[in-house]
C-alpha cells in the first residue's frame, strides 16, 4: 500500500459525547453498552473506499480537561481531525467553537476537518438537543466542513464518516504539522 493511501485521522470532542462508541462500531465491533472513559487509544483499519485499499490510522483521544496538554501531541501529521459533540446536549455543541475548533487551528490550522454529531437517536428525548440545521450552519460558518450526524446504537450514518474522510483528503490542503 502507497503512502499515499495512509490517513491518519485524529478524533476529539469532549468526554463522553461517543467517540469510541463510534468507532468501535466503524470497526465492525458491537456498540458498547457501558461508558468506559478512553484515556488515548491508537490503532490502524484497512478499509477500501472506491475500489483502493486505504490503511487508517485512528487516533482516539481523551476529551476531559486533565488531557489538554497531551492531546495536541496526537495532531502530528494528522490528514483529518473528526470533531465529536452530542446531538442530545447542547453543551458540547457549546464547546465546538471556543475549545475544539480553536484547538484543533492552534495546532494544525491546516488539517481538514469533519463535524460529527453523535448519538442522533438520543435527541428526541433530550429537550436541549442540536438540529441537524444548526449543525450545518455552524459547519458553513467554519469554512464549510462536512458535517454528518450520527448514532452508533443504531448505526445512523456511521457508514459515511470513513468514506467523507479518505474523500477530502484529495483536497488540496496541508496535513498537521507541529513545529
Amino acid at each position: 500500500m502507497s503512502k499515499a493511501n495512509e490517513i491518519k485521522l485524529v478524533v476529539i470532542g469532549d468526554g463522553a459525547v461517543g467517540k469510541t462508541s463510534l468507532l468501535s462500531v466503524l470497526k465492525g465491533e458491537p456498540f458498547p453498552e457501558r461508558y468506559v472513559p478512553t484515556v488515548f487509544d491508537n490503532y490502524a483499519l484497512d478499509v477500501t473506499h472506491n475500489n483502493k485499499p486505504y490503511r487508517l490510522h485512528i487516533w482516539d483521544t481523551a476529551g476531559q480537561d486533565e488531557f489538554d496538554r497531551l492531546r495536541p501531541l496526537s495532531y502530528q501529521d494528522a490528514k483529518v481531525i473528526l470533531i465529536c459533540f452530542e446531538l442530545d446536549k447542547r453543551a458540547s455543541f457549546s464547546n465546538l467553537s471556543d475549545r475544539w475548533i480553536a484547538e484543533v487551528n492552534y495546532f494544525c490550522k491546516e488539517v481538514k476537518m469533519i463535524l460529527v454529531g453523535c448519538k442522533a437517536d438520543l435527541r428526541e428525548q433530550s429537550n436541549e438537543s442540536v438540529s441537524d440545521e444548526e449543525a450545518l450552519a455552524f459547519a458553513k460558518q467554519h469554512g464549510g466542513i462536512p458535517y454528518i450526524a450520527t448514532s452508533a446504537r443504531t448505526g445512523l450514518n456511521v457508514d459515511k464518516v470513513f468514506p467523507t474522510a479518505i474523500d477530502i483528503t484529495s483536497i488540496k490542503k496541508k496535513g498537521c504539522e507541529l513545529i
